[in-house]
């Protein structure tokens, strides 16, 4: 199923276009896919950042990189690119009763740009997407190296909403913080902490799911 269609409707999958909180359900889809990897993943770091950039990034395992049998691609390009696409996937049992969308496909497609890297069994990789079409596929590009001490894993994806789907791209932090607070019903042992860096400042918000 291609993403056209979410673009096409893109309140079927987010929710409001124009309110905001269609913005933070896109946050929202990122922090679940992460929270999916509990154990090993433990931490979550949101930030906003000027040019109404977000980035997700999280220490679990690392999105697969092995080539799907079926459709000859690396697992990580189907998780991001095909609605479903996660059916076989690890999913956290609780994130469908607090979720509108269908995962990181949704994100994709309505992002004006949208990168992953991933730190998987000591390498490096990475992909990016404009409008949910390949700017380069997913191709390791080093050693994965190391964090505080120890072999560095995880992902982080970062994208920019597109002003073709949302009325507005800027994020309201303290709406995204009640937003992302849902979470901590989960109580999956994972610390999430919200980081605005506009402007030459930051303020954060740390809370447990």
């Amino acid at each position: 199923m291609g993403l056209e269609q979410i673009q096409l409707r893109p309140g079927m999958y987010v929710g409001n276009t124009a309110d905001g909180t269609g913005l933070d359900n896109m946050v929202a889809e990122l922090v679940a896919n992460a929270m999916a990897e509990a154990p090993p993943c433990d931490r979550i770091d949101v930030s906003l950042y000027d040019g109404d950039v977000v980035a997700v990034r999280d220490n679990g395992a690392g999105m697969p990189v092995e080539t799907d049998p079926e459709w000859d691609v690396p697992l990580a390009e189907l998780l991001v690119t095909q609605l479903g696409g996660a059916a076989d996937f690890k999913v956290h049992p609780n994130r469908s009763e607090d979720l509108i969308g269908v995962g990181l496909p949704v994100v994709n497609a309505l992002s004006e740009e949208f990168a992953v890297r991933i730190w998987r069994g000591s390498l490096e990789y990475a992909m990016r997407f404009y409008l949910g079409a390949f700017v380069h596929r997913l191709q390791c590009t080093g050693a994965a190296g190391n964090y505080k001490g120890l072999p560095r894993r995880g992902t982080e994806i970062a994208f920019i909403p597109s002003p073709r789907f949302f009325t507005s791209t800027t994020y309201d932090f303290a709406r995204l913080e009640q937003r992302l607070r849902k979470f901590e019903f989960f109580q999956c042992g994972i610390a999430i902490t919200l980081a605005d860096k506009r402007g030459g400042q930051t303020r954060e918000a740390t809370f447990a799911a």
